[in-house]
């Protein structure tokens, strides 16, 4: 067993797109972000804080409200737009 990622940008959300690669949102990331195999995180889509993540075999992903004062779920499509 090797670590994949040592900093994760303090993301609460992670998930596996489609492909396999995985996918974090929240904490001081500030956006959503892909993985490389490198581990580092390349920014999907900016402004997008957000607790928890779903990501869809189509590479749709559901963001929850970051803080729990909102019912509120952002969508984000496979090409960064909200």
């Amino acid at each position: 067993v090797t670590e994949f990622l040592a900093d994760n940008g303090k993301a609460s959300g992670h998930a596996f797109g489609p492909g396999g690669e995985l996918v974090g949102v929240g904490g001081a990331l500030g956006a959503l972000v892909m993985y490389d195999a490198g581990g580092k995180a390349v920014k999907v889509c900016d402004a997008v804080k957000g607790n928890d993540l779903v990501v869809l075999n189509t590479g749709d992903a559901y963001v929850t409200a970051p803080d729990g004062t909102k019912n509120e779920i952002v969508h984000v499509s496979p090409k960064g737009e909200k």
